[in-house]
């Protein structure tokens, strides 16, 4: 119901994000579970889902690489 569809343009690369878990979006435009081991240290952005407000959050987690949506 409340699922947040990405598509990066330049790679054709798609997901469908489910509010039930934070996503992490690591570099070279994967995602990973936040308690794997490669979240660690290349982590660019986290996808959460506030349930009191019904909104998907954006958090640039790598200030030093400029992110735009």
């Amino acid at each position: 119901m409340y699922t947040l569809k990405l598509f990066l343009e330049n790679d054709g690369k798609s997901w469908t994000l489910k509010p039930n878990q934070e996503h992490i979006m690591i570099s070279g435009g994967n995602f990973i579970t936040p308690m794997s081991d490669q979240a660690i240290g290349n982590q660019q952005l986290k996808f959460s889902f506030n349930t009191q407000t019904n909104f998907w959050y954006v958090y640039n987690l790598d200030k030093s690489i400029p992110t735009y949506l």
